[in-house]
């Protein structure tokens, strides 16, 4: 009896080394998660590895609960949900089996100033504010086009900046915008919009508000997110803050993929979790030596519309930048 006391009291600690030693050696299978918050199960690609009229350089992808929008390098898109983005490869405004699609390329008042890629967008209040950037050592802009028409509104200088590759804005009306690289020395630079300028007058006005820090990430990503940040946006009621960073050329992937934060009074995000690049949950796979890369994330409840080919809340691109046709994987994620 003794000797089989001893036995199990053996196994036991065995057992639990083991389970130990596994938690060690296996963090890329681990997801983090904060307790009490919506968990992420990925859905799949729609489109999955198509190209098209639209694809080529793709940028950003945002909406305003009716229509996707689409950045390409120099071109803004709208596609309205109805369009099957299966069948895509041939889209163009005014073609028949293409209703609503619009589509506009820079212009030439930012061409003139040296501008020359859209970012990652996002759209409020009838309008969609775009970041734009020049040469790496010029000061990046805002720019804003109306939602029905994608006409084009006015910009505004970011002034002690030279990058801006994203934009978000909140449900109070604020706009955040970042560096390539988020940490302490690099938080997330947060604007107030003068939208009754913008409505009146046409005119775009950003003041400076303050600083949004991220925190908690863990040791193991690096407490920070490493370059190139390619994309953000906030949920629909402000609680979570997602934002995607990756790049060709950068290999390492566990510190890249899309981030999930929780909104702390619009000044902290707190780390909730981020995806992994296999598995059945929050899965972002790509693979930087194949040129894919990271390229813009929206937030939008498409579950109720019912949607057949699509659903899901979050949804990010990835591009397989190809000669003269670059292919799109666009994937879709479920928060509950």
């Amino acid at each position: 009896m003794l000797k089989l006391k001893l036995y199990k009291e053996v196994m036991r600690k065995l057992l639990f080394s083991i389970g130990v030693i596994l938690t060690v050696i296996l963090p890329s299978d681990v997801v983090h998660t904060q307790s009490n918050e919506p968990s992420i199960s990925y859905l799949g690609n729609y489109p999955s590895d198509k190209w098209g009229s639209w694809t080529e350089r793709l940028q950003g992808v945002g909406n305003n609960h009716d229509s996707w929008f689409f950045t390409q390098k120099e071109v803004l898109w709208k596609v309205p949900l109805s369009i099957n983005l299966d069948n895509s490869k041939n889209m163009w405004p005014g073609r028949s089996g293409f209703p609503g699609v619009l589509r506009v390329e820079m212009p030439e008042v930012l061409k003139r100033e040296g501008f020359d890629h859209f970012g990652d967008l996002d759209a409020l209040n009838g309008y969609i504010f775009i970041p734009i950037e020049r040469s790496s050592t010029e000061t990046p802009a805002i720019g804003v086009f109306r939602e029905d028409d994608l006409s084009f509104v006015s910009y505004a200088l970011l002034k002690n900046r030279t990058r801006s590759g994203w934009c978000s804005i909140t449900p109070n009306g604020q706009l955040f915008t970042s560096h390539n690289k988020i940490d302490s020395n690099n938080p997330i630079d947060v604007y107030d919009i003068d939208w009754e300028t913008l409505r009146n007058q046409g005119k775009l006005n950003l003041k400076f508000s303050h600083n949004f820090y991220l925190t908690g990430i863990p040791k193991e990503y690096g407490e920070s997110l490493s370059p190139y940040i390619q994309g953000g946006d906030f949920s629909t009621d402000g609680k979570y803050l997602f934002l995607l960073n990756g790049k060709t050329g950068i290999n390492e992937t566990h510190s890249r993929g899309i981030w999930m934060f929780k909104n702390d009074n619009y000044k902290w995000g707190v780390f909730v979790t981020k995806s992994i690049q296999d598995g059945q949950n929050f899965r972002y796979e790509y693979k930087p030596a194949l040129l894919q890369e990271p390229e813009g994330i929206t937030y939008w409840d498409i579950d109720p519309y019912g949607s057949p080919e699509v659903g899901g809340q979050l949804h990010a691109l990835l591009l397989n930048i190809r000669y003269r046709k670059d292919s799109i994987w666009f994937k879709h994620y479920r928060l509950r």
